[in-house]
């Protein structure tokens, strides 16, 4: 069971964020709208990091480089 838990650890635990904010949005109704600018600030930020990992992988992999997981 242990194992199991290290290897879905993170799944885990953004599935249960997500049902936590699912019951907030719905038992809270129009007053959860106070969160939005603490969603749209953790939106930004994680596109903020998504963005540039999108254009960094695919240049990574066809310049010649090559590309090793065992690097990292």
């Amino acid at each position: 069971m242990k194992n199991i838990w290290n290897a879905y650890k993170p799944s885990i635990i953004l599935l249960g964020a997500m049902v936590i904010g699912g019951v907030v949005g719905f038992f809270w109704g129009e007053g959860s709208s106070v969160l939005q600018p603490i969603a749209d600030l953790f939106l930004n930020m994680l596109y903020c990091c998504v963005v540039p990992l999108i254009f960094w992988f695919p240049d990574r992999i066809c310049s010649g480089n090559g590309f090793d997981w065992n690097d990292y």
